[in-house]
Formats: C-alpha cells, structure tokens, sequence
C-alpha cells in the first residue's frame, strides 16, 4: 500500500495507479477482512438495517450477487476478446448493448425506474403536502434548516428509504434525498474511480449542486445540513468544489456537511483572511477497520497503518494507539506536511474501532440512534478524535465534540 497520499490535483494518472495500489491492498488486508469488512457484522434483528432478512433487503441482495457475477463476466470480455481475434466492431457492439441493458435492469429492479429524489421526515414538516414548505422542520426555531442527503455506493431506491427515514427518525427533521443510483457494485466502484481520480461530475452531482446551490441562495434559509454517506462523500466534495467556485462565500456559508465512511480523496473549506473556514461545521465518521473510510477520508487525512511520516520529512513517527496505529510526526517539516493533509481533508474525525460501512446498521445504529452508545460517551482520545487544524486533542467525551450529535430528537446546536 502507498504510504502517503499525493494531493487530488496531481497527474490523474499517478493518482490512478495509487488508487490501484491502494485498493488492491486494502482487499487483500484479510488481517481487516478486506472487502469483506464492508459487511460485517453481517446479522441484524432491525428491519431498517441494510442487511437484515427483510424481503426487500433480501431482493436487492439477490439482484447484486446476479450483476456482480454477470459484470465479472462482461468486463473479462472486454479486457481479454481483443487478444482473441474479436472483431472490433462485435467487441464495440457488445459492449455497448452490456451497457446500455445493465443499465435499464439496474433501473427496473434497483432503481424505482431511475427515480432522483426521494424525501421522508413528513411527520417533522412544515407541510408535508405543500411543495415548498415540506423541507421545512415544524419545530418552532428550525424552519431556516434544511436538510439533503447523498446517498452510498450499491444503494437502490429500497435501502435510499431506509437510510431517509433513519436520518428523518434520529434527527427528528424532513430530509430531501439525492439518489446516487447503483449500477451494480463493479460499475459503481468504476464511477467512483471516474468522480474520485478524474474528477468527473456525474448527473447526480449536477442535481446535488443544483439543489443546494438553490437552497443557499434562498433568503429564508438560513442553514443546509448535507448529509453524505461512501460514495456520497465523494460527490459531496466536487458540489462543494463548485459552490466555492460559483457561490457567494455568506451563501456557502450556510451549509454544515456530516459525512460517513466517506470514499472522498479531498474535501475542501477554503480559509477566510480572518482564519476561519467558509463552512465552519464539517465532521466525518468513520469505521476504522472498514475498507471504504480506510481508502478515503483515513488515508487522505493522513490517519491509518501505513502513513510513517510526511513525504519531504526525516522525523520519528510515534504510534498513539496499539488498535490502529494513528501516526502524527514530530519536525517542523512533518507538522508542515501534516497541516497541509488538514488542508486538503477539511472538517474533525471521529473515528470508531469497529468494523462496518452500511449508513444505517453500522453507523447510524452504533453512533447516533441511542443516548447511551459506548462510542459517543467514550473519552476524547488520539485514536478516537481529530480535530480540525490542531493536533492537540482537547478533554472531555466525543459527543461533546460532536455538533452533529446536538441535532439528534430535534435539537439544535447553538450558533
């Protein structure tokens, strides 16, 4: 595995072949369980959870395990018929037809027919019948809030409801859903390659930025809480890119971003000349034991097993935690570099010993459904905790440095 990131703006193709590098490290790392720490714990009695027998859970299951097999098959035609004397124009054929069917079955049996938005919470609107007051939270103090998630890798329109009403259930808020839609695993993580490495803005990103750059424009709407989930970080962090580059910096500013297991390789907030960030709330949660949060917002922050010391230093890494090894340098030249990781990986870390990357049966269940979840009453520690532009690790428990953690039965944070 690479042993430090390169910054997102590098050579697409450098990036491409640490990227591979990576991957293929983190699947093979059996000593996490490789891909299959994704997953595990598999078993689960809630029917909101991702992988419990509920029919629906059971279906989409099914339907990927068909894909996965028939996308192996389909992407080996492509890599092996040229050396087999395949015509081109039969090998341009069938990868077109593979495609485009791929595409209509995903739609038909995963993707409610290529629906974009989905929305739940209406017990907690304004007027859930009313177009464009439903949005709006009912509790007297929360109707300039608005709420939008992006939903995961894999996830169809039967686990993006889940997910919805989870967040709507947690946080006691309406919650407008940006479908991500899954083209099946294989595809997926090749759109996510295409977003992450070349940095390619996908139609779902558009809507995402279209949605919330309408809504920060919006005088009544004082704050955009964007919610992001795996491959939702990663489109998450190019809509941002592009409102620093379009928006108004008081507009932008209205947003706060949480994300989960985010697959993102940078996630920006530019500094003001005051040294404040445009959007001064961003936090990221994140399995430590799980493949996705290991590959993105861990390795790119600088946080994971295999990153020593900082490219242009020569000083001592100390290791901070015998779980999982939390490296932080001590020369000037390795804070410089460290610093500059913060910089491309905005927003503080909480980071939990566990295994798992579903939003709903690993995170959500173990982080934020119960007040009295070991995680977030566990003492801040360096293992645990990052904050966001100084390494020092302040007292006191992680659900205290949790902002997020605030909005939970329909709190609010204060300014």
């Amino acid at each position: 595995m690479p042993s430090t990131p390169i910054p997102f703006t590098s050579d697409p193709m450098a990036l491409l072949a640490i990227e591979a590098k990576l991957f293929l490290g983190l699947i093979f790392d059996l000593t996490k369980l490789g891909i299959l720490s994704t997953i595990w714990p598999f078993r689960s009695k809630h029917a909101e959870d991702e992988l419990s027998l509920t029919r629906g859970n059971v279906w989409a299951l099914f339907v990927h395990g068909v894909l996965f097999f028939l996308q192996t098959l389909f992407l080996l035609f492509i890599v092996v018929s040229p050396f087999g004397g395949v015509p081109a124009i039969i090998w341009t054929a069938v990868v077109v037809v593979g495609i485009q069917l791929n595409r209509g079955i995903c739609n038909v049996l995963l993707n409610n027919y290529g629906q974009r938005l989905f929305y739940d919470g209406g017990e907690y609107s304004l007027n859930e019948q009313d177009a464009e007051m439903r949005l709006i939270p009912s509790k007297p103090g929360s109707h300039g809030e608005r709420w939008i998630f992006i939903n995961g890798v894999s996830v169809g329109s039967h686990w993006m409801a889940g997910n919805l009403k989870m967040i709507s259930r947690i946080f006691q808020r309406p919650v407008q859903g940006i479908h991500n839609k899954t083209y099946g695993i294989l595809f997926d993580l090749i759109e996510c390659t295409v977003q992450r490495t070349f940095g390619y803005p996908t139609l779902d990103i558009r809507l995402a930025y279209e949605t919330v750059s309408a809504l920060v424009a919006e005088p009544e709407v004082t704050k955009v809480v964007l919610f992001a989930h795996s491959q939702g970080g990663i489109e998450s962090s190019l809509v941002l890119d592009w409102l620093f580059a379009t928006m108004p910096p008081e507009q932008v500013a209205k947003l706060e971003v949480y994300t989960f297991g985010n697959a993102a390789n940078h996630f920006n907030s530019p500094q003001r000349k005051d040294g404040t960030r445009v959007i001064q709330h961003i936090e990221h949660y994140g399995n430590t034991s799980e493949m996705v949060a290991r590959c993105g917002m861990m390795f790119f922050r600088g946080v994971g097993s295999k990153l020593a010391r900082a490219a242009n230093g020569g000083g001592k890494a100390v290791k901070r935690s015998c779980r999982m090894r939390l490296w932080r340098a001590k020369t000037a030249a390795d804070v410089t570099t460290m610093a500059q990781l913060r910089d491309r990986f905005v927003g503080k870390l909480f980071l939990r010993d566990a295994f798992g990357h579903m939003l709903n049966q690993h995170y959500l269940r173990n982080m934020f459904e119960s007040e009295d979840n070991d995680f977030m009453n566990s003492p801040v520690s360096t293992s645990n905790f990052e904050g966001d532009g100084d390494a020092a690790v302040p007292e006191g428990l992680l659900k205290d440095k949790s902002r997020l953690w605030r909005y939970r039965n329909g709190g609010t944070p204060e300014k």
